[in-house]
């Protein structure tokens, strides 16, 4: 496996043009649950033992580099370098952080692809089916996502785990 690290820079994104830029077509509609006239805080039922202690738990996400993968084959695929980070503070009078893991990976659909090693840390391989940036970020947002759920069962003797980011259903 050869690869190549494009010169624009991560942070950025890919370069692209104009029509991605585009608005958004789609709206809000805040009053599906409630209307918004009454929108208001909602108290608990009677019953309700508040929680003496939380969790929180959240990640973080960075591209450091992105890549072009050459494969055995000679075919040339886009990739990243990434890392995710995901931590668990205990809040109970006393703040203490509880967890927190720190990876990086290789995102790339390269089948012979082998994990980058640097100065500054070991990328290893996270392989994806397609090399859309897309498809790259979601594969790298679904890896924190399994970091923040492994991170938060070391939540032993906590009441109550709030977990930042998208909703799962099922």
């Amino acid at each position: 496996m050869r690869f190549a690290v494009e010169t624009w820079a991560a942070e950025y994104g890919s370069p692209t043009g104009e029509a991605a830029l585009g608005a958004a077509e789609t709206g809000v509609a805040a009053n599906v649950e409630v209307p918004i006239a009454d929108w208001a805080p909602r108290p608990p039922p009677a019953a309700t033992v508040a929680a003496r202690t939380v969790g929180f738990v959240d990640g973080v996400r960075r591209v450091e580099a992105r890549l072009w993968v050459t494969s055995a084959d000679g075919s040339v695929r886009q990739g990243i370098c990434a890392s995710y980070a995901a931590g668990l503070v205990r809040c109970d009078g006393r703040p203490a952080l509880m967890a927190a893991e720190v990876r990086r990976g290789l995102f790339c659909p390269a089948d012979t692809a082998d994990a980058i090693v640097t100065r500054y840390g070991r990328f290893d391989v996270n392989p994806v089916t397609s090399d859309d940036p897309d498809d790259l970020s979601l594969v790298h947002q679904g890896e924190m996502a399994r970091l923040e759920v492994a991170v938060a069962a070391a939540a032993d003797g906590v009441d109550l785990i709030v977990v930042d980011g998208p909703l799962k259903v099922g």
